[in-house]
């Protein structure tokens, strides 16, 4: 038997045992299951201030101070949770609506956006207006390759409306903060 010939079979055995250990295994001990066990986890939490006026709709940008940096192995996947307290001022000469997006980002991987809308149909009250939210997203990966991925946090504003409108993040003003959680899940056998 050749080298290659070698080299071959035990790649061709490594595939056949995966299948059968990530197809038959579950059924042959039904006491073994998959399940994502956590290798590692990130956390920051920031109450630095960051403000968005509804004028910035020409495009996306990075939230001051809301990134962190991991490094994984191969085959995990990235488990995000971006969490904040906001509030939405609105101007004693608001009309209409004001819509702002959220998007976790990972580089070079994908994102997952969410937004906050107010609607109000009825003429500007005269009177200055705030709301408060809390926001709240989970992104979860596929398996990536092994390497560093920047997770970062960008907004946008969607509808300028009447008046100096802005949504603030950790508003100097209150005990807000804003935070990130970074897992890396690894897939692993587990008997029960």
């Amino acid at each position: 038997m050749s080298g290659k010939e070698v080299v071959g079979s035990i790649l061709i055995s490594l595939i056949l045992m995966s299948a059968i250990v990530f197809f038959a295994l579950p059924f042959i001990f039904p006491g073994v299951s998959e399940k994502n066990i956590v290798v590692q986890s990130k956390y920051a939490e920031w109450k630095t201030t960051a403000m968005i006026y509804d004028s910035e709709t020409t495009a996306y940008k990075k939230i001051s101070d809301t990134e962190l940096n991991i490094t994984i192995q191969e085959s995990s996947s990235l488990a995000i949770v971006f969490s904040a307290d906001a509030i939405l001022h609105l101007s004693d000469t608001f009309t209409v609506k004001n819509s702002y997006f959220f998007s976790v980002v990972i580089e070079g991987v994908g994102n997952k956006t969410f937004f906050i809308t107010y609607f109000d149909s009825s003429a500007a009250t005269g009177s200055i207006r705030e709301l408060t939210y809390n926001l709240y997203v989970n992104y979860v990966t596929n398996p990536l390759p092994a390497g560093t991925y920047n997770v970062a946090v960008y907004w946008q504003s969607r509808f300028d409306a009447n008046g100096s409108n802005f949504l603030s993040l950790a508003h100097s003003g209150y005990n807000y903060s804003r935070s990130l959680w970074i897992q890396e899940l690894s897939m692993a056998l587990i008997t029960t």
